[in-house]
């Protein structure tokens, strides 16, 4: 199995502890003419996952004619997601198992492969339903003040999403 190691890029370097640097050196050194890949991994905030959860999932719940308020239909959805577009196969008891991986540092893929999911499936248009700025401002000046408890609610209520699921 490869080893991964991980940096800040801080004012234009490469910065690391100093367990990583020995870490690496010393992979280098038992690995000669070895070739590195470095990947960059976009940073996850808060509200990019309070989109995931609280926009993206909900609104597939709702697609797919479920009860997108119960919040084990949500978790439910979470963890099937998990398993469709982020999974792996494993054998347990003699017997293989798809289990969903966690989508800690890949969460702006998971979102990306969801929304084309839904758009492929249910012929939504994101710009209109899952455009993240929009998603910010109903929960910044519309839920925070009491009115449309849901995002799905607040679709329905301004038109952007048919009610009739």
């Amino acid at each position: 199995m490869a080893n991964k190691w991980n940096y800040k890029a801080i004012n234009g370097k490469a910065t690391m502890s100093e367990y990583v640097k020995a870490s690496l050196l010393q992979d280098q050194k038992e690995n000669e003419n070895a070739v590195y890949q470095i990947k960059r991994l976009s940073a996850e905030s808060k509200a990019q996952r309070g989109f995931y959860e609280g926009g993206v999932i909900p609104l597939n719940v709702y697609l797919d004619g479920n009860d997108y308020k119960n919040w084990q239909m949500i978790k439910h959805y979470r963890e099937q997601l998990k398993k469709e577009f982020n999974g792996d196969m494993i054998i347990r008891n003699g017997k293989e198992e798809l289990i969903g991986l966690s989508t800690k540092g890949k969460l702006n893929e998971q979102i990306e492969t969801v929304i084309n999911y839904l758009e492929e499936n249910y012929g939504i248009e994101r710009e209109k339903v899952l455009d993240p700025e929009h998603y910010k401002n109903w929960r910044d000046t519309i839920f925070s003040v009491g009115e449309h408890e849901h995002y799905i609610d607040y679709l329905i209520s301004i038109g952007r999403l048919n009610g009739k699921m």
